[in-house]
């Protein structure tokens, strides 16, 4: 079945428009629930760590662990939970029935592009950065930082490179895909891209956490699988978060990482424009209202969620 012909038994357009918005509102309320109970469980437990064996928090280790086991014990059977309550009224293609293949070369020009908007989007989230820094008298500090900063290289790869890109992989494009793409592979990687990227809950992450959902989703939406997505996020993540702060360790390494984000980047906005081009665009949507971006911004459980993750936000610019 193609992402933009009706389904089979479906209601009419109109008649579908309340499901699209009460989908797109319960999906957002499944995330809230994700990012609330997150934040709970980590301060209760840095809390309780803090008060019993404070000298713990000097090890990367548990600072990784304080930040993960929370969010994937916690948050992620509470967002599982509540994300069976959103209706699937528009069933979404199966995953097996879109399967197509990625060889290396394609996987490498997606890694390419995935890094230039990568850093596109950091150079404007630090130039925004800046701006805030100038009205708030001091830096706007990336939280990523802390977190990374002290772990050690293993516990880098394990817990900020590996965990994230299976796990967010799942919630973000699978979960995302299986209540939203029956109406659409459009309005499913903008919803993605956009849950995504308000859940890194600071600006820093914002711009380039949503155009790299948005990527994964599709990669999601062309392979019918997740694997692909995931073996990239890992990737990236290995580089942002091991390789390229051990490059910058000396001046050659330096050199070394400065010319390869520059080739990449490079090479990343040339395979973009060429796969823009060349590829088949994602579908249309199915079913939605007049102003499908208001109507996704506004309904009420993802209007929840984003007004939790600006409240995170401004907390981390005012720290």
């Amino acid at each position: 079945m193609e992402q933009n012909e009706p389904i089979a038994g479906a209601a009419p357009a109109a008649a579908a428009l309340p499901d699209f918005k009460r989908s797109v509102g319960r999906l957002g309320l499944a995330f809230m629930v994700y990012m609330v109970a997150c934040q709970l469980a980590q301060l209760a437990c840095i809390s309780a760590v803090q008060l019993l064996w404070p000298e713990a928090l000097n090890s990367g280790w548990t600072v990784w662990l304080l930040t993960d086991l929370p969010l994937y014990l916690v948050a992620f059977p509470l967002f599982l939970l509540t994300a069976r309550l959103a209706p699937t009224t528009a069933p979404a293609p199966r995953w097996k029935a879109r399967r197509e293949s990625m060889g290396p070369k394609q996987l490498a020009q997606l890694f390419c592009v995935i890094i230039a908007v990568t850093y596109i989007g950091n150079y404007i989230s630090l130039g925004i950065n800046a701006l805030l820094a100038l009205i708030k008298g001091a830096a706007v500090v990336n939280p990523l930082e802390s977190v990374a900063g002290g772990g050690t290289l293993l516990a880098n790869l394990i817990f900020g490179a590996l965990v994230p890109a299976v796990g967010e992989e799942y919630v973000f494009r699978g979960v995302a895909y299986k209540k939203l793409a029956g109406f659409g592979e459009t309005p499913f990687i903008l919803v993605s891209g956009l849950v995504f990227g308000l859940f890194h809950g600071n600006l820093s992450q914002l711009i380039y956490a949503f155009a790299i959902g948005c990527v994964l989703a599709w990669l999601a939406c062309r392979t019918g699988t997740l694997v692909y997505g995931m073996g990239l996020h890992f990737v990236v993540n290995c580089w942002g978060i091991g390789i390229a702060p051990l490059l910058v360790q000396s001046e050659a390494g330096s050199i070394a990482a400065v010319a390869f984000i520059l080739i990449a980047g490079v090479l990343g906005v040339v395979f973009a424009v060429r796969w823009w081009r060349t590829q088949p665009h994602p579908g249309p949507g199915v079913g939605l209202p007049a102003h499908p971006v208001r109507a996704v911004l506004l309904a009420p459980g993802m209007l929840a969620y984003e007004l939790v993750c600006l409240a995170l936000i401004v907390m981390v610019i005012l720290m």
